[in-house]
């Protein structure tokens, strides 16, 4: 859906309110429904959400009798952030059956190389046409334009948490930085020895950053040479904990951009 108005909102939430009422389903598997659906992206996701719990909410209260009325409004919420994990893990198990079809190999380091495959002992599927659209034990085949739906979804889901990860990271590097320009603050080289000492490799790109940032000539590093000496490090002072946080967005944009590069394939293979 390319555009969500209030009046297609207030029907939807209405949708999912009423199977939460009538057929007891639980309001995050209705928005996931809605939104797998209508092709909704994250944000799109969120709204209904908000628009379905205040619906429900207003529903409960209204239907409420008593002096607590308020006591009896309680239930379980639509969750967001559940909803789109739900979509993910979805649109994953589409490129799990993309993979099968095409048949290459999914690099080792890859975002989705250790998500678990939810029917291990299915067969193959195929990009048969229609009149082969059945397999062996007589399930549907994925069809190529759901695959398409769902990894163009996935593509935009990637990305807002590509975006997120990169924020995170400048925000987080920025605190560390300005930690050594204060006065009477850290000192850097010690810090330098300490992080390198505990995460080798992965600090090297980080601390090179801060020197430049500091305005310190550039360093090299000898991990093997630096471990010779037993070092204590204490991980949990502010410094180590921002270079912690830098490293884990650093690494987390780094996987999110395999994961797009990876479903930029598929979509391409499908689209081809």
């Amino acid at each position: 859906m390319a555009q969500l108005t209030e009046r297609h909102l207030e029907k939807f939430a209405s949708e999912v309110v009423d199977g939460f009422f009538q057929g007891d389903t639980p309001m995050t598997e209705g928005v996931v429904k809605i939104a797998e659906r209508e092709n909704f992206n994250p944000e799109q996701i969120k709204r209904l959400v908000e628009a379905t719990n205040n619906m429900a909410f207003q529903r409960k209260f209204s239907e409420a009798e008593g002096p607590d009325r308020t006591g009896a409004t309680e239930f379980q919420t639509a969750d967001p952030n559940a909803a789109i994990q739900k979509l993910i893990g979805a649109a994953k198990d589409v490129m799990d059956a993309v993979e099968g079809q095409s048949g290459c190999a999914m690099n080792p380091d890859d975002l989705t190389a250790d998500l678990p495959t939810t029917r291990p002992d299915a067969p193959q599927l195929s990009m048969a046409g229609p009149e082969d659209n059945l397999n062996k034990v007589g399930e549907p085949r994925v069809r190529g334009h759901i695959m398409i739906m769902k990894l163009r979804k996935t593509a935009e889901v990637l990305r807002d948490q590509e975006y997120q990860h990169r924020v995170d990271l400048t925000e987080q590097f920025q605190k560390l930085a300005t930690t050594f320009r204060r006065l009477r603050g850290p000192e850097f080289e010690e810090f330098e020895k300490d992080a390198f000492y505990h995460w080798g490799p992965r600090a090297a790109p980080h601390l090179q950053l801060l020197r430049q940032s500091l305005r310190k000539e550039a360093a090299t590093y000898d991990h093997g040479e630096m471990t010779k000496v037993a070092r204590v490090v204490d991980t949990d002072a502010p410094s180590m904990q921002l270079l912690s946080s830098v490293i884990a967005s650093s690494e987390a944009v780094t996987q999110l951009q395999q994961g797009m590069a990876k479903n930029a394939e598929y979509l391409e293979s499908l689209n081809g």
